[in-house]
């Protein structure tokens, strides 16, 4: 029984492998065939792991973002403030996408949009990213204080990730046009005392000024008309 687990985990694995290299080179387009033979596997075996290329499409994220989840949980985990945990933990996931050539494909060719109900039917990838996520953003309410409830944050968090992995700016791709736009837009909008006035105490040049925005329901950002919370 051992050797047909240990077995069948390097036949798992092996699929897992193949898909990868198969979504980078042709896109979800890429035949279950396809994908077997470069496993070197039967598409019976490969069925009897992945019964469907959706199934084996959330797979590989799931399989992907394990080893993502280990670095965020360290970066969230940092005794730094909550402002630098956030904008670090944003530009992670940013570069991982961006350095996974299969991801990339994939973001490039299909409308993830209106086709991820249909690759993660079950929400078992989002569900799992959300109950990860959730305390910590809990913990950055408690620390700092944030515009609106953790969960309809981290809701929104997650829409302008997606953004900046698929919406091209008119700045070019580089990383570094993201991560100002994090500590622009991102972190003033997030937390009720904005970051680069929490920095010097507080206060700039003796004013005590009106935050930025605030993230709303429906995923705009509009501006803050009350004072910020004043620290102790």
């Amino acid at each position: 029984m051992v050797a047909t687990n240990r077995r069948g985990r390097r036949t798992r694995s092996a699929i897992l492998a193949a898909a990868r290299e198969c979504f980078a080179e042709s896109g979800l387009g890429v035949s279950l065939e396809e994908i077997a033979a470069r496993a070197g596997v039967t598409r019976m075996t490969l069925w009897r792991h992945f019964p469907g290329k959706e199934a084996l499409v959330t797979a590989v994220v799931l399989a992907d973002s394990e080893e993502l989840r280990a670095e965020l949980d360290r970066v969230l985990g940092a005794e730094i403030p909550p402002e630098r945990r956030l904008a670090e933990a944003m530009m992670l996931v940013v570069e991982r996408v961006r350095s996974s050539p299969w991801m990339v494909r994939i973001l490039d060719e299909m409308n993830l949009a209106a086709s991820w109900p249909s690759i993660d039917p079950d929400d078992r990838f989002l569900g799992s990213v959300r109950a990860f996520l959730l305390p910590h953003i809990r913990r950055m309410a408690d620390e700092r204080g944030l515009r609106s409830s953790p969960e309809h944050v981290l809701d929104w968090l997650l829409r302008q990730v997606f953004s900046f992995l698929t919406v091209p700016s008119a700045r070019g791709p580089g990383l570094e046009v993201i991560a100002e736009d994090i500590e622009r837009f991102v972190l003033p909008a997030v937390f009720e005392v904005e970051p680069a006035r929490v920095r010097d105490g507080g206060r700039r040049g003796g004013e005590n000024r009106v935050g930025g925005g605030r993230p709303t329901e429906d995923g705009r950002t509009v501006a803050n008309t009350s004072r910020p919370r004043r620290e102790r």
